[in-house]
C-alpha cells in the first residue's frame, strides 16, 4: 500500500488532500492535526471540513 505524508499548514486543504488520497487507496498521514482535547472553540474539525469538500466533488 502507498503512504503519504500530507504536511499544510491550511486546514481545509489537508482535509481535502486527506479525503482525496484516501479515496484512491492511499495510507494517509496528517501532520500537524490536533487531538479532539485542543480544539480551538469555532474552528471547524477536520471530518467536518473533508464532509464540506465531499459535497462540493
Amino acid at each position: 500500500m502507498k503512504r503519504l505524508l500530507i504536511a499544510d499548514d491550511d486546514a481545509g486543504m489537508r482535509a481535502a488532500l486527506e479525503d482525496r488520497f484516501q479515496r484512491r487507496g492511499w495510507l494517509v498521514d496528517v501532520a500537524g492535526r490536533a487531538s479532539p482535547h485542543s480544539a480551538v472553540p469555532g474552528k471547524r474539525s477536520s471530518a467536518g471540513l473533508r464532509q464540506e469538500s465531499a459535497a462540493l466533488l
